[in-house]
């Protein structure tokens, strides 16, 4: 009965890179050029005719099949002067020269697809990480446009505005204001912003809530220097309503060395509301300021920077924008407060 069971023969394996350059391409071969010589001249059997086809001289064609046949330590071809017909190992070997040269001229077409697509890095910065509209933005971007190659990169809010000067991303979703002077932007989003507080803090308490005013003892954790002076007032809320100027704390690189800054206690953060989960720590919460302005998202890119993928990426955020009711009206992208 064994006799009955078919045998499973497995694919022969695939040869490994080291294993290719390590056997025969070490010898010499021909060149892509004098393998569609080879065919053009079996086609016609008439160096002459092959060479007119070519665009080449009869002497370059020849010469080079000469080359060929050195290399290949074949004869290709029986020539004398009334005729030319290929040879019996020319026979042999001419569909292996067509097999080769469709091989290459299916490489190079591959290859010329690759570098003409189209990449666009999107920078995201930490503090706008975990808003869903990231990557409603992400999803819609690929889908709608599958031929642009999406590079992600997550960039600390203390240099999200540099990761575009310097042409590290070439758009950013990150939070408003912006420098009006050196950057466009689509909202996307709005959303509630909450003040991260130690968790044995009396305003940490479930259920109590947060005005701006109860923050004023609170020193608020300073960002790094080189943000514009609009961005870093506006999210220290600087000045509060009632005018009274902000302490500030140190100074902080990027949410995980704010979260540790307000875990030991030297001082607050206001940040998106969007970013509790991002943010649990066991002596770490996050309660809402209620009479705090929204936290905007938005897809921010340099004016000067027009490729298609940037025009694509706006594209797609002018399309989420207009789902999101408060910002749906808005017909100035940047906004109006922190001015």
């Amino acid at each position: 009965m064994t006799d009955d069971i078919p045998q499973v023969v497995p694919p022969a394996p695939t040869p490994r890179f080291g294993d290719v350059m390590a056997g025969p391409s070490k010898r010499r071969v021909p060149t892509f050029h004098q393998l569609r010589l080879l065919i053009a001249v079996a086609e016609s059997l008439h160096f002459g005719q092959a060479a007119r086809s070519l665009g080449l001289s009869q002497s370059a064609v020849s010469m080079q099949i000469n080359q060929l046949e050195e290399t290949l330590g074949v004869r290709m071809f029986a020539r004398t002067s009334q005729a030319v017909d290929l040879t019996e190992d020319g026979y042999t070997l001419l569909p292996s020269v067509a097999e080769t040269v469709i091989a290459l001229e299916r490489l190079m077409d591959a290859a010329a697809t690759c570098s003409s697509r189209i990449s666009l890095t999107v920078g995201v910065a930490d503090t706008a990480w975990e808003q869903p509209v990231v990557a409603a933005f992400l999803r819609h971007l690929r889908a709608v446009h599958p031929p642009i190659e999406v590079r992600v990169r997550q960039v600390p809010f203390g240099r999200q505005f540099q990761s575009l000067a310097t042409g590290e991303v070439d758009v950013a979703l990150l939070h408003l204001p912006v420098p009006a002077e050196s950057l466009d932007a689509v909202h996307l989003h709005t959303g509630p912003r909450a003040v991260c507080l130690r968790a044995d803090d009396a305003l940490a308490r479930v259920g109590t809530p947060v005005t701006l005013a109860d923050l004023a003892p609170y020193a608020v954790l300073d960002p790094p220097a080189g943000l514009p002076e609009p961005w870093r007032a506006w999210w220290a809320a600087d000045p509060r309503p009632d005018g009274t100027p902000v302490a500030y704390g140190p100074v902080v690189r990027d949410i995980p060395s704010t979260v540790d800054a307000v875990a030991a206690g030297r001082g607050i953060a206001i940040l998106p509301a969007g970013l509790r989960s991002s943010v649990v720590r066991p002596r770490v919460v996050m309660r809402e300021v209620i009479d705090a302005p929204p936290a905007e998202t938005a897809l921010v890119w340099r004016p000067d920077t027009t490729t298609p993928a940037v025009k694509a990426a706006h594209d797609i955020a002018t399309v989420l924008a207009a789902t999101d009711a408060p910002l749906a009206a808005a017909s100035n992208p940047r906004p109006a407060h922190g001015r």
